[in-house]
Order: C-alpha cells, then sequence, then structure tokens
C-alpha cells in the first residue's frame, strides 16, 4: 500500500497510524478467509521532507526508526504491517527514479528514467508508469511540458501521454480551423470594403 503526501500537506503521528488502518482494512476485503495474508502487505509513505517530528513521537511510543538505505527509513516494532518512510529530498544521487518523479520540483532525468519504464512495453509496468506521473504532473507541470516540447521523448512518454496527445492535436486541429474561417472572413469583409459597402452591413455580413 502507497501513501503520499504532497510537499504543502504534513505528516504527523496519525498520519501514519491511518495508513496502518487502510491496510488491515485492505486485508479484511477479500472474498474468503485470508484471501489477502497480512504477511504479504506493506505501506510506503512518501513525503519529499524529512518528518522530524513524526518519527520522534514514533520512537516516543516504543518503535524504532533505521534508515537501512539512504532516504528509506523502516519502521520497526509492536506494527501489523511492515512499514517504511521515503523521504524523497534524501535520496541518492542517480537512483530511485520512480520514487523522486514523486517530488516537487522533480529533476528532468528522473522523470525521462521513469517514463522509460514502461519502453518494456508490460501493461503492469506501463499501468504504475501512469499512476506515478498522475502525481508527478500536479507538482513538475513546467519540466514535464519541456520534456513534451523538447521533441525528443521516448516512446514511453508517447506511449504514457497517448490519451493527452490525441487530445492536444485535436484541439490544435479545431482550433486551426477556427482560425482558418476567421482568416477568410476577414478577407471577405476586406472586399467589401473595398466596394464601398457600409461598415455595418459589410461586418454583419463577413462574421454573421
Amino acid at each position: 500500500m502507497l501513501e503520499y503526501k504532497s510537499p504543502e500537506n504534513s505528516l504527523s503521528i496519525d498520519d501514519f497510524y491511518k495508513t496502518q488502518g487502510y491496510a488491515l482494512l485492505y486485508k479484511g476485503l477479500g472474498k474468503r478467509v485470508n484471501e489477502i495474508p497480512l504477511e504479504e502487505l506493506t505501506v510506503s509513505i512518501f513525503r519529499h521532507a524529512y518528518p522530524r517530528e513524526m518519527f520522534r513521537s514514533l520512537e516516543q511510543s516504543g518503535l524504532h526508526v533505521s534508515e537501512d538505505t539512504p532516504g528509506v527509513y523502516r519502521i520497526a516494532g509492536m506494527l501489523n504491517v511492515p512499514t517504511q518512510v521515503v523521504v524523497t529530498s534524501r535520496l541518492p544521487k542517480g537512483e530511485y527514479s520512480a520514487f523522486k518523479a514523486l517530488a516537487k520540483d522533480a529533476a528532468k532525468e528522473d522523470i525521462i528514467k521513469l517514463l522509460e519504464l514502461a519502453e518494456s512495453g508490460d501493461p503492469q509496468m506501463i499501468n504504475y508508469v501512469q499512476a506515478v506521473m498522475q502525481v508527478s504532473i500536479v507538482v513538475n507541470e513546467q519540466t514535464i511540458t519541456e520534456i513534451k516540447e523538447a521533441g525528443i521523448m521516448p516512446e514511453a512518454v508517447r506511449r504514457v501521454f497517448k490519451e493527452e496527445f490525441q487530445k492536444e492535436r485535436a484541439e490544435g486541429r479545431a482550433e486551426g480551423r477556427a482560425e482558418g474561417r476567421a482568416e477568410q472572413a476577414k478577407e471577405f469583409y476586406d472586399r467589401l470594403i473595398a466596394d464601398n459597402m457600409p461598415e455595418e452591413k459589410a461586418r454583419a455580413l463577413a462574421f454573421g
């Protein structure tokens, strides 16, 4: 189970235990007894900034916080579901691009690396990339726009944004047709004025 906190949102001790509750609720949603084994569940919480107060509260309650990998903090103790907190601002440079793409002001290189994961053609991987990008687009709109406009996008980018590209092309064609009609109307108006037609009448005939 993944929980993403946007840079504008806090991450408190209550938020932490809510994710535990969500995971246990999900375990109980199986259609048959133990269809979702507890040992197969994990919780990952993503946040850009280091949640100092939350970690302090966890340790005061008897849990142990350890940084097994730079930027990845494992929470151990009396928990039903193994949990880790990923602080994207502390992840090593050049690694964990998928995680870093979730952060605000993510590096262009990390976003492109994420998109390239879809090049395998694996439907699950494509769905994964799409899910991450739905979050990344919100906090990295300008960077993603630059990637699209650069004209060097890999096939993965086009696949992930296929529907958006199709929509943009359709809007572009519609805008082009509208501009063409406006230009024709202006030329017709100019000819009517050149033929000494009153301006009000010429405007009505040309522009409706």
